[in-house]
């Protein structure tokens, strides 16, 4: 189980040198996590014990086509964090517009350049990240696909599309690809209150 309490007080029993060394990644990943409120659909592991650079979300969406299914992102922060954004990974093959191999395309992703464009900036974090991919799985967008095969069918034939989908939850290949069966069962501790 992951007690995001504890992580905080191990830092804060840290000696005032050790804190004072840690990066900005570090103070701010630190801070976030025990910030952090999970929703339901989401929880959360570390794969490196006691390395929180790289974080595991298991999302299971609870409408839309993907309802039910169990999709695992790997989060790795770079030092930038959180000037920049973190790398995030679909480690779950997923028939989806926005998901190519483990590669994501979402505007939360890239550096706001203006105003109100969506895009990432210092004041964004690990929970508009997670709420995003929710989003994308109740209402994906065919028009900014990077998986643009899927994009295109979503599009022109929804009814194909759905269709794909759901052969994909069943295991089937669907356009050359394997897809595993879902729900998988990924091996996840439960949500721990940070209250």
């Amino acid at each position: 189980m992951i007690d995001l309490k504890k992580l905080a007080k191990e830092y804060a029993n840290k000696p005032q040198e050790q804190r004072n060394q840690q990066s900005p990644r570090s103070f701010h990943l630190t801070k976030e996590l025990h910030e952090l409120q999970l929703p339901k659909y989401a929880k959360m592991r570390f794969p490196k014990q006691g390395d929180i650079r790289e974080i595991e979300f298991l999302i299971t969406p609870e409408e839309g086509l993907w309802k039910n299914g169990n999709f695992l992102f790997n989060f790795k922060y770079p030092t930038e964090y959180n000037i920049m954004p973190p790398y995030v990974r679909c480690l779950t093959k997923t028939y989806h517009p926005i998901i190519e191999y483990e590669n994501i395309s979402m505007s939360i992703q890239r550096r706001s350049r203006f105003e109100h464009d969506g895009g990432w900036t210092p004041l964004s974090g690990t929970i508009d990240i997670i709420q995003s991919l929710f989003f994308n799985f109740m209402e994906p967008c065919g028009e900014d696909a990077l998986n643009v095969q899927v994009g295109i069918l979503m599009l022109k034939d929804y009814d194909q599309f759905k269709k794909n989908v759901e052969a994909s939850f069943r295991g089937e290949i669907v356009d050359g690809v394997q897809y595993e069966k879902q729900p998988i069962n990924y091996d996840f501790p439960e949500n721990v209150k940070t209250e």
